[in-house]
C-alpha cells in the first residue's frame, strides 16, 4: 500500500524520535503501531464497503447485541466499545437513526439511559460479525502460525498489565 508524503514524513519523524531505542525494540514498537493502524483501517474499510457501517458502529452494535438482555447503559456502551462517552452517544444516535438501536429510559433512575438492540440491529450485527471475523482472520491471524498466536495470547496480558501499572 503506497504511503502519502505526509504519512512518510510522520513515519520518518517517529523513527527519528525513537532512535535512542535499540534496533529490536524500535522495530517491535513501530511494527506494532503500523500493524495496528493497518489492521484497524482495513477492518473499518471492509465494514464500510459492505454495509456502510464503520468499525466504531460495529463495536457498539456488537456490544449491545451481545448483552444478556439486549441492552446496555450508555456508559457501558462507551466502555465496551472503547469510545469516549460523547463519541459513543453520537454512534448510538446514528444507529438509532438507522433503526438498529433505540434509547430507553431507566424506570428506576431517570439519569440512566440504555441503548437497546432492535430486531433489524440484531440481524445486521450477525452479518457484520461474520465479515469482521473473516477480516480478522485474513488481516491478522493468517500471517501467524498457531504457535505465534498462542505466544501473543500469552504476551499481551503482560503488556497490558505493565501499561496499567507503569512498570
Amino acid at each position: 500500500m503506497a504511503r502519502t508524503q505526509s504519512q512518510a514524513k510522520t513515519a520518518d519523524l517517529c523513527e527519528e524520535t525513537l532512535r535512542e531505542l535499540p534496533a529490536a525494540k524500535r522495530a517491535a514498537w513501530l511494527g506494532f503501531l503500523r500493524a495496528h493502524t493497518a489492521i484497524v483501517k482495513g477492518l473499518d474499510a471492509d465494514l464500510i464497503a459492505n454495509f456502510g457501517i464503520p468499525l466504531s458502529a460495529f463495536q457498539v452494535l456488537f456490544g449491545v447485541a451481545q448483552a444478556e438482555d439486549g441492552y446496555l447503559r450508555m456508559s457501558d456502551v462507551a466502555e465496551q466499545a472503547r469510545l469516549s462517552p460523547s463519541r459513543a452517544s453520537r454512534v448510538v444516535s446514528e444507529l438509532e437513526r438507522r433503526g438498529l438501536l433505540e434509547r430507553r429510559a431507566c424506570e428506576q433512575d431517570t439519569r440512566v439511559v440504555y441503548a437497546a438492540i432492535t430486531e433489524a440491529g440484531r440481524a445486521l450485527a450477525s452479518k457484520l460479525e461474520r465479515l469482521h471475523f473473516e477480516g480478522l482472520e485474513r488481516r491478522f491471524f493468517s500471517a501467524l502460525s498457531g504457535e505465534q498466536v498462542a505466544e501473543l495470547a500469552e504476551l499481551w496480558p503482560r503488556v497490558l498489565e505493565a501499561s496499567a501499572t507503569g512498570t
